[in-house]
């Protein structure tokens, strides 16, 4: 099979496996030391279910955390966690394809 891919928005591979874990390192790791919510809480479909939607909303949905401003700085260290790990950690044999997706290409 010829190897393709794509960006990580979802059009054929399952970002889950990428942005969780920069989630959790990250503003996950950020919230744990402020407010003591452990980072592990931040399910794989919870964070999924920012996927599409603007960063107002993300920051709406954290603001019982902390500011717009005191996350931008982490959000932007996430964004940069999700860079490096799409471009040196991509893996063909371990990242995911949603179902489907060979059959489709």
């Amino acid at each position: 099979m010829i190897n393709l891919l794509f960006d990580y928005d979802g059009t054929v591979n399952d970002p889950v496996g990428i942005f969780a874990p920069c989630f959790r390192e990250t503003v996950g790791r950020y919230i744990e030391e402020k407010c003591g919510v452990d980072r592990n809480s931040w399910t794989d479909d919870h964070v999924a279910s920012w996927f599409g939607v603007s960063l107002a909303i993300m920051y709406d949905q954290l603001s019982p955390y902390a500011s717009e401003e005191e996350l931008k700085p982490v959000i932007a260290e996430m964004s940069t966690a999700v860079r490096y790990r799409m471009s040196h950690c991509a893996d063909p044999e371990r990242d995911l394809l949603f179902d489907g997706a060979p059959a489709m290409l």
